[in-house]
């Protein structure tokens, strides 16, 4: 119960954070009127790298063992 409810808030507040950032992002293009474009596109690349590392850590262990697996009954 703990970890379901510690995970869930967990990925809520990352959740928020990042909208909160893309959303200020958004206030201070229109305030400067100055395209932030590039900083959007590196923002984004960088949230996907991090969320790809996240499920690969999950899944690490799971990978080589089926790795192993396929090795041996070749």
């Amino acid at each position: 119960m703990w970890y379901g409810i510690h995970w869930l808030f967990g990925i809520g507040s990352i959740t928020v954070s990042i909208l909160n950032i893309y959303m200020g992002m958004d206030f201070l293009e229109s305030r400067t009127n100055k395209s932030i474009h590039n900083f959007k596109t590196g923002l984004s690349i960088q949230i996907a790298f991090m969320a790809i590392a996240y499920l690969a850590q999950d899944r690490w262990g799971y990978m080589l063992q089926q790795g192993r697996r396929n090795v041996t009954t070749s």
